[in-house]
């Protein structure tokens, strides 16, 4: 019914067809990449009706200008080549062509009724569900081969750089024996192009392009600068990496590879989105505090891509919030995302205007035999705080893994079946879960580095998901960034027996500090070194809690930050966790059992109606799928799940 209301509601949609190629067997002097030279189109006209142009792209292999066409119009077309302006006497292959085949979607948007949503021209929703392949690791699988895998396992977005290394980088050769002149492109790289968005049409699985990212232009974070050809010192021009986003001839060349990206590929519906860049935080001008330069070049850029795709593609681009502006000229949000614990993150609603999921997310730091959980919990944590889509895995070498890619053959089934693409309207859920016997609360923060948003809480009742909006770098209340959170945390708790509470600390900075617990007159702190480097170091610091009405305090001491990954607290939580999102007649719940034995759960706070409804209950980790009918009133639901971890789905019980 959702599909049918958002279908009624993009009205009128919009039907392409095609795609119908025109080869033309010529080739014309200097650069066939720069239009200032070469500016060649193609007029196609129809046998009624006015004509359409579109880009032509000079094909290396072929030795021969091609234009694509996609059109609203069905029917013949006669393909007429342009140089400059100028028709030139040559005739297409094949000298009419036809474009009558419907495409079954049409092209990517962002939905104009709900925020949180990409639709398709048909209506119906997108909702990303993929893994990253940024590029080919040494003689792994191709790109390509990954994307079949996924395909396969029912995933349907893939993000891929165009990275240098593993040559895909149109205008930077990793072939010493290939010297590009200024302003040309690379045919073995667009080639490689050519056979990925081939794969990803076969496929089903959407590509997100990156465009660049962020390494050639820092010398800072993952720095490429000294092998750029750009740089001065390699032959180039540049001067500095933040020339990039100022220079003249920089932008020129920017706008020639664009130019030809849209004329070669921008007929594919697969090609779901441009994404400008990659985690451009981190490029020198944050550094130097111009900013301003980053965010001239995105909208620059991106308006250069709208102005030439005739089918106005998605555009995006990866960054923290750290400077929001930058999301002003994109379509849609790609922040990022390392955590010991990802389901903690990834369980916060996004801070963003218009769609938004995350584009990366892993673990840090890297324990195997947890990993597959983590992905698991990141996954579906993401999907169920109402982003626009799943978080996207960044460790595609260990997801290509045949159990790793069950696991995400199961997430994929498990997301169908609970429907939650079609569901845009419905709300997180923080429900809770409680069992006869208590357990141990664990939480972790939901923030990297950054300002906490509270200092102030009362447990359990403020860390129902195992989470709170706190920095994980803890900040001395002494140090530089004091502000961060100037007077510590405080944590009110009501425990009924006599217990634990305890920080886990992972990481020291260079500075060092010493970490400080207090509740009532009892105090520990522990002090840690400052070093030459940033150092990992895993250690629990604890203290008492007696029972009843409790204030504990956390806090920094001494010239720097503390990192941690968890707090947890003896006697304040359940042996099951719950998480979920919902409406009123509809409900999907993740139910995590956190003992070795199954026992009733007791779940609150849910969104469904008083009422009888039909339960299925997914197996998270056989698949297996257990259909039954439940009573729903205001006072929640008692439920004993026939496995350790399980999604269940609600909807109204048939008559």
């Amino acid at each position: 019914m959702i599909g049918l209301i958002a279908t009624m509601l993009l009205a009128p949609a919009q039907v392409w067809y095609g795609p119908a190629e025109a080869v033309f067997r010529v080739q014309f002097g200097g650069n066939p990449y720069d239009p200032a030279v070469n500016d060649v189109r193609v007029r196609f006209t129809p046998d009624k009706g006015p004509a359409q142009e579109r880009l032509a792209y000079f094909d290396e292999k072929a030795g021969a200008w091609k234009a694509i066409l996609v059109t609203k119009e069905p029917g013949r077309y006669l393909p007429v080549l342009l140089r400059n302006g100028v028709a030139q006497q040559v005739a297409s292959e094949p000298m009419r062509l036809s474009a009558d085949k419907k495409l079954p979607r049409g092209f990517l948007r962002t939905s104009k009724v709900w925020t949180n949503r990409l639709q398709w021209d048909d209506g119906s929703f997108y909702y990303p569900f993929g893994i990253n392949v940024a590029w080919q690791g040494g003689d792994g699988p191709t790109v390509p081969e990954h994307i079949k895998k996924m395909g396969e396992a029912g995933l349907n977005w893939v993000r891929v750089w165009a990275c240098h290394w593993d040559g895909k980088n149109p205008f930077w050769s990793n072939d010493k024996a290939v010297k590009l002149a200024p302003g040309e492109l690379w045919p073995a790289a667009l080639e490689k192009w050519d056979e990925i968005l081939k794969t990803s049409e076969a496929s089903g699985v959407g590509l997100q392009w990156t465009l660049f990212h962020h390494g050639p232009w820092s010398t800072r974070v993952n720095s490429n600068w000294g092998e750029n050809p750009w740089n001065a010192t390699n032959g180039g021009w540049l001067k500095t990496p933040s020339e990039f986003f100022t220079d003249p001839e920089a932008k020129r060349r920017v706008r020639i590879y664009l130019r030809h990206l849209v004329a070669r590929y921008a007929h594919s519906p697969a090609l779901i989105s441009w994404e400008l860049f990659n985690e451009v935080e981190w490029v020198d001008p944050r550094y130097s505090g111009n900013w301003a330069d980053v965010l001239a070049w995105h909208k620059e850029m991106a308006g250069y891509l709208r102005e030439l795709d005739p089918y106005q593609r998605l555009v995006t681009t990866s960054s923290t919030y750290e400077e929001p502006g930058l999301y002003e000229f994109m379509d849609y949000e790609q922040p990022h995302s390392y955590s010991s614990n990802p389901f903690a993150p990834m369980s916060q609603p996004l801070r963003a205007t218009k769609p938004a999921f995350f584009g990366e997310f892993g673990t840090e730091p890297y324990v195997a035999a947890k990993e597959r959980f983590a992905v698991r919990d990141g996954v579906l944590a993401s999907a169920f705080a109402g982003h626009s889509g799943p978080a996207a895995y960044w460790y595609w070498d260990r997801a290509i893994n045949p159990d790793f890619m069950a696991e995400f053959k199961r997430l994929s089934e498990v997301l169908a079946k609970a429907d939650v693409a079609n569901h845009p309207d419905a709300r997180p859920l923080s429900v809770r879960a409680e069992t006869a016997m208590a357990g141990n609360l664990s939480i972790s923060p939901t923030i990297g580095w950054g300002k906490s948003l509270k200092t102030s809480f009362v447990i359990p009742d403020d860390a129902s998901t195992g989470s709170l909006p706190i920095s994980a770098y803890l900040q001395s209340v002494e140090g530089d960034h004091k502000d961060f959170n100037p007077e510590g945390f405080r944590f009110r708790t009501n425990l009924k027996e006599a217990g634990q509470f305890r920080v886990r600390l992972v990481q020291v900075s260079r500075g060092g500090g010493t970490l400080r617990l207090a509740c009532g007159s009892e105090k520990v702190e522990k002090a840690f070194a400052g070093g030459a480097a940033e150092r990992n170091q895993t250690e629990w610091i604890s203290i008492q809690v007696p029972k009843g009405p409790q204030e504990v305090r956390l806090t920094i001491h001494g010239p720097d930050w503390l990192r941690i990954a968890e707090i947890e607290v003896q006697g304040a939580g359940s042996l099951a966790r719950a998480h979920g999102i919902g409406q009123r007649d509809w409900m999907a719940l993740r139910v995590t059992s956190l003992s070795d034995s199954l026992v009733p759960v007791s779940l609150g706070s849910l969104s469904l109606g008083d009422g009888k409804y039909e339960v299925e209950e997914f197996d998270l980790d056989t698949g297996k799928v257990r259909t039954t009918q439940a009573s729903v009133s205001q006072s929640g639901l008692s439920w004993t799940p026939q496995a350790k971890d399980v999604v269940l789905m609600f909807r109204p019980a048939r008559p």
